[in-house]
């Protein structure tokens, strides 16, 4: 029997947690046309919940697209990755498909590829010893004109948007937002995991996608709804677990989508043999996720100057604290406001700590878990 709770990867299907607001909003929206703008902390299934949108909009005949930039590093990969998106939406055989991908993006030469599995794909080729500002623009312009063709609506996704400030100069952002604004029957949407560069990129008056769509911060799942996705699982594996022992394990991980699958994943392995979940049963679970978790967290606490430490021992100790108040200042000998809010900035910075409405807690529930342990 499988383990009913998956984490570390974007799910799909009886895997999928909940969001049904989310994806009614998502999917009216985009249907009408408007720019989405989707930012929420690491780990919140960002991924998971627009490529659930994009299967319902596909079933009701709208064409999408996905392009990952997690792994682009080069104005010339985001070529190759962004024509790779565009042939995966495209039907027919391999020739028609070449010949279309040849009207649509002409300066690109597309070669079918036998993979050693025995399927087929795309590869992309180009003349790199000329300028790729036209490559570009026909990259732009490829949905719209397929659309045209097509008299279809379109939705196109850009995964780990902000990971486009490591290798552009302002060229690609640039020429994205001159077509973009003119699109009609296609919807953007931009996805992004580090918020600092998001709102950079969008919030930045100067920027040419400031104000280019609707912002969307992803929060977490409702208590009921994550709640009863939780009983139904276990109990579809025939494993016992209490109402009480539901809310105590969303109160552990806050309701964060990530660390709540991580921590069910765990119970139920260890609860798989006698079929019911126990207070000793979790508290093992919790262990475990910190001992498989060790190395990374170690590598993380290498990182950080002395003051972060003792700034991140005083929150996993407080958690409800007011960090800017004199009292956790004073009471912690972390120096003096202005010293509290350059802590703050560093470490949200580098993703250890979130802030919202005013307050500060960790990305990582488990890492404020192991530092408690290791603080005590």
């Amino acid at each position: 029997m499988n383990n009913p709770f998956v984490y570390g990867e974007a799910v799909s299907g009886h895997y999928f947690t909940g969001r049904e607001k989310e994806c009614r909003e998502l999917r009216a929206e985009l249907k009408n046309g408007q720019n989405i703008i989707i930012f929420s902390p690491r780990r919140y299934g960002k991924t998971s919940l627009i490529k659930k949108v994009l299967e319902g909009l596909s079933k009701e005949g709208v064409l999408t697209f996905y392009i990952d930039l997690f792994f682009v590093n080069s104005k010339q990969k985001f070529i190759e990755t962004y024509a790779e998106a565009v042939a995966q939406e495209l039907k027919g055989p391999f020739a028609k498909i070449s010949q279309t991908l040849k009207e649509l993006i002409p300066k690109i030469i597309p070669k079918i590829v036998i993979k050693t599995g025995g399927g087929t794909s795309f590869e992309f080729d180009f003349d790199r010893t000329r300028k790729i500002s036209p490559i570009l623009e026909d990259l732009y312009e490829s949905v719209h004109k397929l659309i045209k063709h097509q008299k279809k609506k379109a939705v196109v996704v850009f995964d780990e948007f902000q990971e486009l400030l490591s290798f552009d100069d302002g060229e690609i952002e640039a020429g994205m937002r001159s077509k973009f604004q003119f699109h009609r029957n296609v919807s953007y949407v931009f996805l992004g995991s580090k918020r600092n560069l998001m709102q950079k990129l969008f919030d930045d008056k100067s920027r040419p996608f400031y104000n280019s769509g609707r912002k969307y911060p992803l929060k977490k799942i409702e208590a009921e709804e994550f709640a009863k996705f939780i009983k139904l699982r276990f109990g579809q594996t025939r494993i016992k677990i209490s109402d009480e022992q539901v809310i105590s394990l969303l109160e552990l991980t806050g309701r964060h989508p990530y660390y709540t699958q991580e921590l069910c994943h765990f119970v139920w392995e260890n609860a798989r043999e006698d079929k019911k979940v126990t207070a000793a049963t979790i508290n093992k679970s919790i262990r475990e996720i910190l001992s498989s978790e060790s190395t990374n967290y170690n590598n993380i606490w290498d990182g950080i100057t002395a003051k972060q430490k003792g700034f991140l021992i005083a929150l996993a100790k407080n958690p409800e604290a007011n960090v800017y108040s004199q009292e956790f200042i004073l009471g912690n000998q972390l120096g003096t406001p202005s010293t509290i809010q350059r802590l703050v900035k560093l470490l949200y910075d580098k993703q250890i700590i979130e802030k919202e409405n005013g307050k500060v807690f960790f990305e990582d529930i488990f890492f404020e878990k192991w530092i408690i342990s290791k603080a005590t």
